[in-house]
């Protein structure tokens, strides 16, 4: 059967003379604004929270209520849909490759929680041994820069190989015995890398510098040379050559992105506390830090309550419930984040709001307690053991 198509308003095909450029015109125009409307949601410049309502919505968490939550992603990859659980947190430490792999997702993040803070992972002190340059593109760039350099940036033992500290990844020379190449040792390059590469782009609040460590004569109980004279370092001599290195890749970020760009170092020592705005408790409590009474928990604590206000008390996956909820607690004690494991986006029941702490911690016998305007808060480092107490509405 045959329809008339001239009964059919406005139809293109009711005018005979209505010139067929004009449907081009339109398929081109609405192509053009689809092209559009996805650079700029790439960009994070169009907000989508509420475009996507097929999505599962991550579950609202009152502003600026307890506990602050941070989520640790070291991945070089993170899903749309990663990246809508990723929302639910306050902090998220996000490795730098996923700006290049997956922008969009971190884009995802800012548009459904804008007051999100997302900083950048990174990790100088080390590279991985073999990697994949597709899913790690930025690491890929500055192992073929200091190839090109001779190695000559690469930690080396006085015999002249690699020096390890995680399986699977060699060490680079952040000292400032480093030797220059091109005008640059390897802290003012990697460091001017991150600025050129990525802290440039306007969607990261901070950047997280993992191993930030002020002393390094401990590993291979110092078979190190760091300065390159075939002789194995004197330790005291090495250690604050290599925290005059951190020092001076952390200022370089700083001159450049100012004092409310965010800054946080993986180790909960007090050193760099004029350059950062927290520090990383990895695997909470660390007995390394100093005292080592209850794991070190006493000694940790004191220096959280010290390292800034982004500081983050992380919790190691594999010890189990009771463990975490201690690391949890403790974390409630201050003012920082608290984080679970790591590229982990699991969702606890402890994660309630508490609302707001009405006063300090303070001592209770052998625990500490902390009260919130919706529950109370308990940590006890002697059993390692920690309860949240909710009030009923």
């Amino acid at each position: 059967m045959w329809y008339n198509l001239n009964y059919i308003p406005f139809s293109p095909m009711a005018n005979p003379y209505l010139p067929k450029k004009l449907l081009k015109i339109f398929f081109v125009g609405a192509g053009l604004t689809l092209l559009a409307l996805i650079f700029l949601v790439y960009h994070g410049q169009l907000p989508i929270r509420n475009w996507f309502s097929f999505w599962p919505r991550a579950e609202e968490r009152p502003t600026g209520t307890y506990p602050k939550l941070a989520l640790y992603w070291t991945s070089p990859f993170m899903t749309l849909e990663q990246a809508q659980q990723a929302s639910r947190y306050d902090l998220i430490v996000a490795d730098m490759e996923n700006m290049i792999n997956n922008r969009a997702s971190l884009a995802v993040i800012k548009n459904i929680n804008p007051r999100a803070k997302l900083v950048a992972y990174a990790n100088p002190m080390e590279f991985f041994n073999y990697i994949d340059p597709t899913a790690r593109p930025l690491q890929a760039q500055m192992i073929n820069a200091a190839a090109l350099g001779g190695n000559r940036w690469r930690l080396r033992t006085p015999a002249g190989g690699p020096v390890i500290f995680y399986p699977g990844m060699s060490m680079n020379n952040l000292s400032d015995w480093c030797p220059a190449v091109n005008g640059q040792k390897w802290n003012e390059y990697s460091a001017n890398f991150f600025l050129q590469r990525v802290l440039f782009d306007p969607i990261w609040d901070g950047f997280f510098l993992d191993n930030a460590t002020e002393n390094i004569s401990w590993i291979y109980n110092g078979w190190i040379d760091a300065d390159n004279n075939g002789q194995p370092d004197d330790p005291m001599a090495l250690d604050k050559s290599w925290q005059a290195g951190i020092s001076r890749f952390l200022q370089v970020i700083m001159d450049a992105k100012g004092k409310n760009f965010i800054l946080i170092g993986n180790k909960g020592s007090l050193a760099f506390l004029d350059q950062t705005g927290g520090k990383m408790f990895e695997h909470f409590p660390n007995d390394y830090l100093g005292d080592k009474k209850d794991n070190g928990w006493w000694q940790s604590m004191s220096n959280y309550a010290q390292t800034g206000p982004y500081s983050i008390l992380n919790a190691e996956e594999k010890q189990g419930r009771q463990y975490w909820q201690f690391v949890l607690a403790s974390t409630l004690m201050g003012d920082g984040y608290f984080s679970y494991g790591q590229n982990n986006l699991s969702w606890f029941n402890e994660y309630r709001p508490l609302g707001q702490p009405v006063a300090a911690a303070k001592k209770a016998g052998d625990c500490w307690e902390r009260q919130f305007t919706q529950g109370k808060v308990r940590a006890c480092p002697k059993n390692q053991t920690g309860q949240i107490t909710y009030d009923r509405k």
